[in-house]
Formats: C-alpha cells, structure tokens, sequence
C-alpha cells in the first residue's frame, strides 16, 4: 500500500456514490490539504 495526497474531486467523486472508505482500503496513509479540507467542509470519517 501506497501513501496519497487527494484533492477534492477524488473526494467528492467517492463521497456521492459512498465509497469514502475506498481510500483507507487503499492507501496507508491519506493527506487531505488543508485547502481541501476548507473546499469540502472537513469530511467526517476521513482519514486526515
């Protein structure tokens, strides 16, 4: 498994059809920006 810095259509994307776990299942490590972070509200149950 691999670490990932997201952006915020990765996020939107896997939270409209909620698939956010996708992520974690994926990625050891998930960095959200904080810009990002700002953008989507702070997505709860993300990994940070």
């Amino acid at each position: 498994m691999a670490d990932v810095v997201t952006n915020s259509s990765c996020l939107i994307g896997l939270e409209r059809i909620q698939r956010l776990e996708l992520l974690s299942q994926v990625f050891t490590s998930i960095v959200i920006p904080e810009a990002v972070q700002q953008e989507k509200g702070c997505l709860e149950g993300t990994a940070n």
